[in-house]
Formats: structure tokens, sequence, C-alpha cells
């Protein structure tokens, strides 16, 4: 989490970037989401979104 106060702080340091950054598509490997993946969730509404994926993939 990011003080409030910091926040002018940190954004000048950070890169902008174009609208065409965020348009592309990336490349991926045939059968990349079937391996093992994780993510760190912070948060009660990760948790209840991770809930909600596994029980998708379960059914």
């Amino acid at each position: 989490m990011l003080p409030a106060e910091a926040y002018d702080e940190v954004d000048r340091h950070c890169p902008r970037l174009p609208l065409s950054y965020f348009e592309q598509a990336v490349a991926v490997p045939d059968g990349w989401a079937m391996g093992a993946n994780a993510y760190l969730a912070f948060g009660d509404t990760a948790v209840a979104e991770a809930a909600l994926d596994l029980f998708a993939r379960l059914s």
C-alpha cells in the first residue's frame, strides 16, 4: 500500500506509456495457461475471486 501523501512523488517517477502499449497482443506458447501458475493476491476481494476461479476450474 502506498500512503496517500507519497502518491504524487511516486507518480512523478513512473514512465508514461502510450495507449498503443496496452493495445498490443503478446505471443505466448501453446498451453501456457495449463501449467502450474499462481499470483499473489491481497485483500478479501482477491480471495473471493480466487475461490470463484477454483470453483469454475473444478466444475
